[in-house]
């Protein structure tokens, strides 16, 4: 797992001088919320309690940065463990490592009733025939390691 950490402009506008606050009323999944005075170089901690500013008419709108960090987004992986495609009612599948892949394929409609479920050792590549009506439907291929889902259209 890696965090992920954005920085969002948080953008501020009033026509009256004052002083003002900023603070959170949730946080959800947030790990980390500082807030950026770019104006005073200050960085707050908003977890931790709400800032509180002075705002001139003539302060610049886009003078406050969000900093935000959540921990628990998996990394990316770059491929999917099989690739899948639909040509005249037969549904073509190819293991992407050049291993064999061992998983259980499922066809469903729109309306998620299963139309096909198989399992298959994949090496190299296959076809399979879908006795079905022309029509959109979600093909899924879970394997130990990855879970792999299409919407295709079936002609």
């Amino acid at each position: 797992m890696r965090p992920f950490e954005a920085a969002v402009p948080l953008g501020f506008a009033n026509s009256q001088p004052g002083v003002f606050r900023i603070g959170l009323k949730d946080v959800g999944d947030l790990e980390s919320v500082v807030l950026e005075d770019t104006k005073e170089n200050i960085f707050t901690d908003l977890l931790l309690g709400d800032y509180t500013f002075s705002w001139d008419d003539s302060d610049d709108a886009s003078r406050f940065v969000l900093h935000l960090s959540i921990t628990g987004i998996a990394a990316y992986e770059a491929a999917d463990e099989v690739s899948m495609f639909t040509s005249y009612r037969q549904l073509f599948l190819q293991a992407s490592s050049g291993k064999t892949v061992s998983g259980v394929l499922t066809v469903t409609d729109l309306a998620g009733r299963q139309i096909l479920v198989r399992q298959l050792d994949l090496n190299g590549s296959s076809s399979i025939g879908l006795p079905v009506r022309s029509g959109v439907y979600i093909v899924r291929f879970g394997s130990e390691k990855s879970v792999t889902t299409r919407k295709v259209y079936i002609n």
